[in-house]
């Protein structure tokens, strides 16, 4: 082999070699590289999903759920409690202390507790609250006539009407003693339980159509007298049955009657 050859084969010899060794050599990419220089993260484009996929969630967003994934449960917050207002309860004391004096423009007839002393003037205390409008509204309207009834009624409303009856019927009756003639009442007794103790009880003492035992005699007379002649509204059994007791007895019924109611006195009732 000539010199030249020799030569030529070393040279290229060389030559690949120092390529081999500046490929092993070569530095790696610095991960130290300048902030400059590196891309910024918002530049970043996330490609889109395709169908079925979810996209990753960015930094400090929640996904929302996809379908058939439960969610998250919601933290529970307490409404606010709504304010329930109670009425003030009513003070019972001055209402009846109202109610008494309301009274006070019957009592001066009727008696300070609803008692009357006036033979004439019947005693109202205890009777019921639905006989005592019964009797007021039968004042306003004609039925029974007193212009002295008529005048002290006519101011009052319907909540004083009813503060008034429920005055009296808490107020206890006392029946006042009077003169009985025993042998009527006796008889009046008898008449008692054929025409009238279906609405007046037993003794005269049932209070829903007006207290009859224990009742004044002259008002119990005079009242008993209005009925019979059609001069004081009555319900119609009131009536027939008067009208039987004038057609059977005639008039000595009406008398015998008011000694028996007369004669049951407090302890009978």
């Amino acid at each position: 082999m000539n010199k030249y050859k020799v030569f030529g084969l070393s040279v290229v010899l060389t030559t690949l070699l120092a390529v081999s060794v500046d490929a092993e050599e070569t530095p790696a990419v610095d991960a130290a590289t300048p902030a400059s220089d590196a891309v910024p993260a918002s530049a970043v484009e996330a490609a889109p999903t395709t169908a079925g996929e979810t996209a990753p969630a960015a930094a400090g967003e929640t996904t929302p759920a996809t379908a058939g994934e439960a969610m998250p449960a919601a933290t529970d917050e307490a409404a606010p409690a709504t304010v329930v207002e109670t009425a003030p309860a009513a003070n019972t004391g001055n209402a009846a202390a109202g109610a008494g004096e309301l009274a006070q423009r019957c009592t001066g007839c009727h008696g300070a507790d609803g008692n009357s002393d006036n033979g004439a003037i019947p005693s109202i205390a205890g009777i019921s609250p639905d006989y005592f409008k019964f009797a007021l509204e039968a004042y306003r309207n004609g039925g029974r006539r007193s212009a002295v009834m008529q005048g002290l009624i006519a101011g009052l409303s319907a909540p004083e009407v009813d503060a008034l009856a429920s005055y009296f019927a808490r107020q206890a009756f006392a029946a006042r003693s009077q003169n009985i003639d025993s042998a009527q009442a006796e008889q009046g007794g008898k008449l008692h339980q054929r025409y009238c103790v279906k609405c007046h009880g037993l003794a005269g003492d049932a209070d829903e159509y007006g207290l009859l035992a224990g009742q004044w005699s002259p008002y119990l007379r005079q009242v008993l007298q209005e009925y019979q002649a059609g001069a004081r509204a009555a319900i119609p059994m009131m009536h027939t049955k008067l009208q039987r007791l004038q057609a059977e007895v005639g008039e000595a019924g009406i008398e015998q009657l008011v000694q028996y109611y007369a004669s049951r006195t407090a302890a009978g009732r």
